[in-house]
């Protein structure tokens, strides 16, 4: 890696302490940088419609993405 890209992906390691999170989709209201839609956040929209009728006590899942983390 040249170093000028890796000078640059330095620079973000303590942009989040903690990790990146964006809010709570199980909380109706979490404030969201996608934007309130009126009375329920975008996240738990989001949430309600593709994640929830899809899931149940077999599924198993894989986040890939900016989440938290461990």
């Amino acid at each position: 890696m040249n170093e000028k890209l890796k000078a640059e992906l330095d620079s973000f390691q303590n942009h989040w302490e903690g990790g990146y999170f964006e809010g709570d989709p199980l909380d109706p209201m979490a404030r969201s940088g996608y934007r309130q839609l009126g009375f329920i956040s975008t996240l738990r929209a989001t949430y309600l419609r593709c994640i929830k009728p899809y899931i149940n006590g077999h599924t198993v899942s894989l986040e890939i993405g900016p989440g938290r983390g461990p």
